[in-house]
């Protein structure tokens, strides 16, 4: 039904010929002999799916290539967190999917100055500069990440209102 889609990917197969016995081989380790399987794919990668059929006339084999896409994604950034210890939106951060590693700068609004910074999947902000209380007001952010497939995604860019 499909031969590329993002993980994980489902594919509905079918066999349209007339067999005593027939197997399937999804190319990553499992196996079916229904004549019209589905299969999960559930990691990114290319997979080599084989058919092998035999009936009283002989036997046939077919084969297709799936490719498996991984989606890499940052989403949910705030344009406002308060960072004031009642525990809801307390830390500039974000969700990410896919992501192997992010650069991430938050600057002063003109953009010279640089606030705060980090590269770890788990970082965030906490809406401190140097250690000490950053005044309320919008700050700039940019974030560089690069998904586990290697893929580098477009820089993100915008505004975070930090109110106390």
């Amino acid at each position: 039904s499909a031969e590329s889609g993002d993980a994980p990917l489902t594919v509905n197969f079918s066999n349209l010929g007339s067999m005593s016995s027939l197997s399937w081989d999804f190319g990553d380790g499992s196996a079916s002999i229904e004549n019209a399987p589905s299969h999960t794919f559930d990691k990114p990668g290319n997979y080599v799916v084989k058919l092998a059929a035999k009936n009283s006339t002989g036997s046939a084999s077919d084969k297709i290539t799936i490719e498996v896409k991984s989606i890499s994604d940052v989403f949910n950034i705030p344009n406002i967190f308060t960072p004031n210890s009642d525990g809801t939106g307390d830390f500039f951060s974000f969700e990410t999917k896919n992501i192997a590693s992010v650069d991430v700068r938050i600057f002063d609004i003109r953009g010279t100055t640089t606030i705060y910074s980090w590269t770890n999947l788990d970082g965030k902000w906490d809406g401190k500069k140097n250690g000490a209380d950053a005044p309320e007001g919008v700050y700039l952010y940019t974030i560089q990440a690069t998904g586990t497939d290697g893929m580098i995604l477009p820089t993100k860019k915008g505004t975070v209102t930090l109110k106390r």
